[in-house]
């Protein structure tokens, strides 16, 4: 994923494609895990004409949880507010009801698509919720010029595509192998 946009309070990482969580592909790296089929279902039948988002809190290791779940909540609604002032739902869907939009907007389609990380940054702890909310509009511009951009480029190949591939590569029909191999052992050797 690409760093985008950083403020005080927040920064923005986007990849054009969909990249699946470092949390999914590590169950699903295990071929023995009870629960990689689920992860599996869940990542094969999730929609891809949408915009796969979340809120990270990591820089923020250091207070305590529920510091760090109050701030990754407050940047959900503002990043949630922001979509909805901007014509889009939650999931980046474009809202029937909005006839019109800014000079971003009209451009991008019907859906917004790919992958957004928002990190919450320290600076937070002492910004209040309209100052998120600023902050918050600056990486919406930022996340809508790199939507435009990919919409000029929709075939360029990215890193968290070409994982995608080796994904898919990983769950390719395997050739079975005998389990009791004979060569190189005695005859009569079992």
């Amino acid at each position: 994923m690409k760093q985008i946009t950083t403020t005080k309070q927040l920064s923005l990482k986007f990849d054009g494609s969909y990249v699946i969580p470092s949390v999914a592909a590590r169950y699903l790296s295990a071929s023995n895990h009870p629960i990689r089929p689920k992860i599996q279902w869940l990542t094969e039948s999730r929609e891809r004409n949408t915009l796969w988002w979340k809120v990270s809190a990591v820089e923020l290791v250091n207070y305590t949880r529920v510091v760090r779940s109050w701030h990754a909540r407050r940047a959900h609604a503002a990043f949630v507010d922001e979509l909805k002032a901007r014509g889009f739902d939650a999931k980046g869907r474009k809202l029937a009801s909005d006839t019109q939009g800014s000079a971003l907007t009209e451009k991008i389609g019907d859906h917004l698509k790919g992958t957004a990380v928002i990190h919450v940054r320290p600076g937070s702890i002492w910004g209040d919720y309209s100052s998120m909310r600023q902050e918050m509009k600056s990486v919406m511009d930022s996340l809508l010029k790199q939507q435009r951009s990919i919409q000029h480029h929709p075939h360029a190949k990215t890193d968290s595509r070409k994982m995608l591939d080796y994904y898919h590569w990983l769950r390719r029909p395997k050739k079975r192998k005998d389990k009791f191999v004979t060569e190189g052992r005695p005859k009569g050797a079992v």
